[in-house]
């Protein structure tokens, strides 16, 4: 009897232990599982399990064995022949993904340590050595990518919240010499290179539809992010966009910080503030372009006088932890940065995805409780 016409053990099964609670997700659970027991228990060209045998004795989904599956072929350790099953390939898994390096700029960022946490929890379920490669401020890519230890069969790369002009450098050579890279969070969507990102114009849609059902009329875009960034721009456009399509009376506009690449985007909101108030323009609503500019928003109005939301409603754009934790506590939208993840790993293990693949996933409104109904007069006048 040949190897392929043994069937695999379901005792084995046993060992897999999938939890609901985890940050993980089920079918990247399954997947970690059931490349331990292929790596332990299982003979190149050994049939494995179905998908019913699998639906059946876990008790999962379709869609997770399905994804889990799909993800181990990716990875070269499966294979569905016609007439014959799903088999395991182990013969050639030496060239796989073994090692991961994240290109990253060396500065105080809650999204950068929020991506890099999780690509390092997923790097630890795959057994994939990540190796972290600091770019600084974008002044320091040719060590950053001559550090680089694995050849492109090894491993592959990916580039974290870069500048744009950083990011361009770093795929253009990398590319060349062969490596398979993923941008996360650095939009360039005339650049043909794969990339994972929040819908920017999911942001302003359910930011704008939340203010307006409170009421608000006189609405602040404020732009404290660098406009040389593709997103930032992106942003402030789908709010022109928004506004214009409206039916509703608006006087929305646009409140340019001026921030340029690396300065910090908390700390010019203030004067931004100051000058907007000492004008005729006191928006009931400040809606940022990012949640540190909506956090510094909300010290700038209680330390001038002005109640958070009773006075002016304010909400952020990236769901950081922090946000949580002021008082009081920020409305803004989530992104789900533990599917981004995911889908990074999809691109990096699918080598038939196109190379200008550009994956947008859509965040969540998350009301807390910086905004509030509009106030029945314009904000009051406070001198400042």
């Amino acid at each position: 009897m040949s190897a392929t016409t043994i069937r695999p053990s379901m005792s084995l099964l046993k060992e897999i232990i999938l939890d609901n609670d985890r940050d993980l997700p089920l079918h990247a659970q399954l997947r970690t599982s059931l490349e331990r027991l292929i790596e332990n228990h299982f003979d190149d060209e050994g049939r494995f399990y179905s998908e019913s045998q699998l639906i059946q004795e876990l008790g999962v989904s379709q869609g997770t064995v399905r994804r889990a599956l799909s993800d181990l072929a990716h990875q070269g350790l499966l294979t569905k022949l016609p007439a014959r099953g799903t088999l395991v390939r182990k013969r050639d898994t030496a060239t796989g993904l073994q090692h991961l390096a994240v290109f990253l700029p060396d500065y105080s960022s809650a999204t950068v340590a929020t991506f890099l946490t999780l690509l390092n929890a997923e790097c630890l379920n795959r057994n994939i050595a990540l190796v972290p490669m600091y770019t600084h401020k974008g002044e320091r890519l040719l060590k950053a990518y001559s550090n680089l230890k694995f050849s492109p069969k090894e491993g592959s790369v990916v580039l974290l919240e870069n500048s744009p002009r950083a990011t361009m450098e770093l795929t253009a050579v990398l590319e060349e010499k062969g490596y398979n890279c993923v941008i996360i969070g650095t939009l360039l969507r005339e650049h043909p290179t794969k990339f994972v990102g929040g819908c920017n114009q999911t942001i302003i849609e359910l930011s704008m539809q939340h203010l307006t059902e409170l009421g608000h009329r006189r609405i602040g875009l404020l732009v404290n992010e660098p406009e040389e960034k593709e997103n930032t721009r992106e942003r402030s456009e789908a709010f022109r966009q928004w506004v214009r399509q409206s039916e509703l009376d608006l006087d929305a506009r646009i409140i340019s910080c001026g921030t340029q690449l690396w300065e910090d985007s908390y700390r010019i909101v203030a004067p931004t503030l100051r000058e907007l108030y000492q004008g005729d323009y006191r928006p009931t609503a400040i809606f940022s372009i990012s949640d540190a500019g909506a956090m510094a928003s909300i010290k700038w109005l209680q330390q001038n006088g002005y109640r958070v939301p009773e006075d002016v409603s304010v909400i952020g754009s990236d769901g950081v932890d922090a946000g949580a934790m002021i008082h009081p506590a920020l409305s803004t939208t989530k992104h789900p940065h533990a599917e981004m993840t995911q889908a990074v790993f999809d691109l990096l293990t699918n080598p038939e995805e196109p190379e200008n693949t550009k994956t947008f996933l859509k965040p969540t409104l998350l009301v807390r409780e910086s905004t509030g109904p509009v106030p029945d007069a314009a904000p009051r006048q406070i001198a400042l």
